[in-house]
């Protein structure tokens, strides 16, 4: 399994990222990829966020995102951590070149 940590993720979408800093000091993130958005942050700001969005653009709540660019998020509120894994889409691209019975590896990595 491959996680990537929230600084390698905020990398890659560097071209569709939007930070807000909340009142508290804690950050609001807005991400877009083509027709998908993805807020998160820790804060009330956040709800307030999404009704202004509300107002000015057709949206619907999906809840809290699993998956975003085929990574699956999980999401550790205890110790407010964020994982990101590739592992479904790796096997699926594997099984896709027949190539599910090669060996692999596990990298991981932290802020």
């Amino acid at each position: 399994m491959i996680l990537y940590n929230l600084s390698d993720f905020l990398r890659v979408m560097r071209t569709c990222l939007y930070l807000k800093d909340a009142r508290d000091g804690s950050p609001l993130f807005l991400i877009l990829y083509v027709n998908n958005m993805l807020l998160f942050g820790r804060n009330v700001e956040l709800a307030d966020l999404i009704r202004q969005l509300w107002l000015k653009f057709a949206t619907k709540d999906l809840g809290p995102a699993r998956h975003i660019l085929r990574m699956k998020i999980t999401q550790h509120k205890t110790i407010q951590e964020l994982y990101l894994s590739q592992a479904d889409y790796i096997r699926h691209t594997m099984e896709s070149f027949n190539m599910q019975d090669f060996p692999t590896s596990s990298l991981k990595g932290t802020i």
